[in-house]
C-alpha cells in the first residue's frame, strides 16, 4: 500500500488480520448509524412501512421497434427525464422515419408524460446492416450519451456521444476506426461540471496487435480531445471503467492479460501532463480478476470493486485510494457461498457508495462510509424471491435512499418480469419486491435506472410483447 493517508493503513491492517469479517454482528450494529447520515426518508417518496413507490403508468415509447438497442435512462439536476435508444424506423425530426438504425431519444422535462420520440443523429452515411451497441447516459450540467457504431458499408467503426442541449440534443463524434479496428468495452464518466471522459478498448486485427484501452475526454467548449492509449503494450486489456472527480481527474481501471489482473492509471484533464503511473490496485493479488467499477468518493478519493476469484468461488473485493496507491490487501464485501457475478457500483451522498451483485441467483448490496472506511454487512435485496434473479441494477438519491431493479424469473423457470425494492438510508430498512413491468404476454429485458438528488427516477426496459416480431421501448418514472 502506498498512500499519504493514515487512515488507510489502520483500514487495512484490520482487514488484512480479518478482524472485519470475524466481527459481523459489530458491524451491523453500525449500519444503521452509517446510513442515517443520509438525511431520512425524504426524496423517492418511501412512504411508512416501506410500501411501492407511486410510480407512473408504463409508456410506450416505440412500438415494435427493428434492432432497439438496449434503453438508457437519465435525469438531470433540472429534472429532465430522457431515454434514450436506437431503431430502424426512428421518428425524424422533419417528419417521417429512419431507415436507418439512428438513436433518438425522448424527453419530459415536467409532468410525467414523455414527449415525442425524435432521432438525435443524422442519417450520414449509415446503412439498415450498421450495428449501435454499447449506448449509455449520464447526468452531468444536463443530460448526455455514449454509443458505439459499426458501419456495415465498410466496417469502420465510430464512437459518438450527444448531450441534450437548451432544447434539443446535439452530436458529436468522439472517435472514427478504420476498417480492422476491434473497439471493445466503451463506457464513460461525467462530473458535475460537465467534464466527460470516455474508455475503450482497441485492437488492430489486421496487425495482430495488443488490445490497449484508449481514452477521450471533453471539457468546456473545446469538444472531445484526439483520444490516448492510456494501459501497457505488453498484455491484452478489457473491461475497462472510469470516473472522474469535482476537479476533474479521472481514474481508469480494468482486466489485464489472461490471469485477469486490475490495473489501474489516473488521467488528469486539467494538466498539461495528464497520465498518471500505471499501478496493479491489489499488489498480492493470485485469483482471476473481472467486472472491475470504479467511483470517486471526493477530490482524488476513488473507490474500486472487482470479481475476484478465491478458493474456488468468486467473491467481490473492494479498495480504496488516491493517485498514490491502493489500500491493500482489500477488503471482500460479500458474505456467505456462492459466485458472485453482475456487480455494480454506485455514488451516494456523503462520500459513501453502493455495491450489488448477483450471488447464488439472488441480489444482495452493501453500503460503504468513506468516514469510517467500512463496508456494511452485505444483505439480501429480493427477499421472498424463490426464481432467478439477475441484471440488477441501483441508483441512490441525494438522500441516500436507494431503488434496485432487477430481472426475475418465477420459481420453475418462465418469462423474465421486472421487479423493484427501496432502501431507506435513515432506518436501513429494505421493502419488500414489487413488480414493475404489467405486460403478461412477453419477457422483459436490458432494464436502465436513473435517480436524481431529490428522489425522481425512472426505469426503462425492452418489453417482448406476444405476437410482435420485435420488441417494445417502455418506460415509467416517477416525480416527488
Amino acid at each position: 500500500m502506498s498512500t499519504s493517508s493514515p487512515k488507510w493503513s489502520r483500514k487495512s491492517a484490520r482487514r488484512a488480520s480479518g478482524a472485519r469479517n470475524a466481527a459481523l454482528a459489530a458491524v451491523a450494529a453500525a449500519f444503521v448509524a452509517a446510513c442515517s447520515g443520509g438525511g431520512g426518508d425524504a426524496g423517492i417518496g418511501l412512504p411508512p412501512g416501506q410500501g411501492p413507490i407511486n410510480w407512473g403508468a408504463v409508456q410506450t415509447l416505440a412500438t415494435s421497434a427493428n434492432t432497439a438497442t438496449a434503453p438508457a435512462a437519465t435525469i438531470d439536476g433540472n429534472g429532465l427525464v430522457s431515454v434514450l435508444w436506437s431503431q430502424i424506423g426512428m421518428p425524424l425530426p422533419g417528419g417521417g422515419t429512419s431507415t436507418v438504425p439512428l438513436v433518438g431519444a425522448a424527453d419530459s422535462s415536467s409532468g410525467t408524460t414523455f414527449g415525442a420520440a425524435q432521432a438525435i443523429e443524422q442519417s450520414g452515411s449509415f446503412s439498415a446492416g450498421d450495428q449501435i451497441s454499447d449506448l449509455m447516459a449520464r447526468a452531468g450540467t444536463s443530460n448526455t450519451a455514449v454509443w458505439q457504431r459499426r458501419l456495415a458499408l465498410n466496417n469502420n467503426m465510430q464512437i459518438g456521444s450527444a448531450a441534450r442541449e437548451a432544447v434539443a440534443w446535439g452530436t458529436e463524434n468522439i472517435a472514427s476506426r478504420s476498417v480492422g479496428t476491434m473497439v471493445e468495452g466503451l463506457t464513460y464518466a461525467v462530473n458535475g461540471a460537465g467534464t466527460r471522459v470516455a474508455v475503450w478498448t482497441e485492437m488492430d486485427v489486421t496487425a495482430g496487435g495488443t488490445r490497449r484501452v484508449q481514452l477521450s475526454a471533453r471539457t468546456g467548449t473545446t469538444g472531445w480531445a484526439p483520444q490516448v492509449a492510456i494501459s501497457g503494450a505488453t498484455e491484452d486489456a478489457s473491461e475497462p471503467a472510469v470516473a472522474v472527480d469535482a476537479n476533474g481527474l479521472a481514474m481508469i481501471v480494468w482486466r489485464q492479460g489472461q490471469n485477469g489482473i486490475i490495473k489501474s492509471v489516473s488521467f488528469d484533464t486539467a494538466s498539461s501532463s495528464p497520465l498518471g503511473i500505471e499501478r496493479q490496485v491489489f499488489t498480492l493479488q493470485t485469483g482471476e480478476g473481472r467486472s472491475p467499477r470504479v467511483l470517486a468518493l471526493g477530490p482524488n478519493d476513488f473507490l474500486v470493486t472487482w470479481e475476484q476469484t478465491a478458493a474456488g468461488t468468486v467473491d467481490l473485493r473492494a479498495t480504496a485510494g488516491t493517485t498514490a496507491g491502493w489500500i491493500n490487501p482489500p477488503a471482500s464485501v460479500d458474505i456467505g457461498t456462492g459466485v458472485v457475478d453482475q456487480s455494480r457500483l454506485v455514488t451516494g451522498p456523503g462520500a459513501t457508495a453502493l455495491a450489488v451483485w448477483r450471488q447464488s441467483n439472488a441480489i444482495h448490496f452493501a453500503r460503504y462510509t468513506a468516514g469510517s472506511g467500512i463496508w456494511s454487512v452485505a444483505r439480501q435485496v429480493n427477499s421472498g424471491q424463490t426464481g432467478t434473479s439477475r441484471e440488477p441494477r441501483v441508483a441512490v438519491d441525494g438522500s441516500g435512499n436507494a431503488i434496485f431493479v432487477w430481472l426475475q424469473a418465477p420459481a420453475g423457470g418462465g418469462l423474465d418480469d421486472l421487479f423493484y425494492a427501496t432502501f431507506t438510508a435513515s432506518n436501513s430498512a429494505i421493502s419488500g419486491a414489487f413488480q414493475l413491468d404489467t405486460e403478461t404476454t412477453g419477457a422483459v429485458a436490458s432494464p436502465s435506472l436513473s435517480v436524481a438528488a431529490n428522489g425522481a427516477a425512472v426505469v426503462a426496459w425492452l418489453q417482448s410483447v406476444g405476437g410482435q416480431n420485435n420488441p417494445n421501448v417502455v418506460a415509467r418514472f416517477f416525480r416527488p
